[in-house]
C-alpha cells in the first residue's frame, strides 16, 4: 500500500501589506484588499493569514483569503470585536502586519 507524503509549504512570512480598500459591503461585513506581494505569490486556496488589526499588533486575527492574485490579498470578514471593529476603521494607504500563508 503506498502512502502519500504532504509536500511542505514553505516558510511563513512576515509582511507589512498597505490596505488598498477596507469597504462595507453589507451590515459588519467588510471587503479588505491588501497589497502584499510576497504572501500572495505563495497564497492558495485553503489558506489564511494571522492580521494585525491595530496598530500595536499585540494579538492576531486569524482571517481565510477569499482571492490572491498578483500582488493582491482579498479577505471578506465580519465584525465580531473589538480586533475587527478596529480593524474596519482602518483607511486606504495605512499598513497592517500580516503572517502568512498558514
Amino acid at each position: 500500500m503506498s502512502r502519500s507524503v504532504p509536500t511542505p509549504r514553505g516558510s511563513v512570512l512576515i509582511e507589512h501589506a498597505r490596505i488598498r480598500e477596507n469597504q462595507r459591503v453589507a451590515p459588519e461585513q467588510f471587503q479588505l484588499l491588501l497589497e502584499s506581494p510576497r504572501i500572495a505569490a505563495r497564497a492558495q486556496p485553503g489558506t489564511f493569514v494571522q492580521v494585525s488589526c491595530d496598530e500595536d499588533g499585540w494579538l492576531k486575527r486569524p482571517m481565510s483569503l477569499l482571492d490572491a492574485r498578483g500582488d493582491r490579498l482579498d479577505i471578506l470578514y465580519k465584525v465580531v470585536g473589538k480586533g475587527t471593529q478596529r480593524l474596519s476603521t482602518r483607511p486606504a494607504g495605512t499598513h497592517l502586519s500580516i503572517m502568512g500563508p498558514i
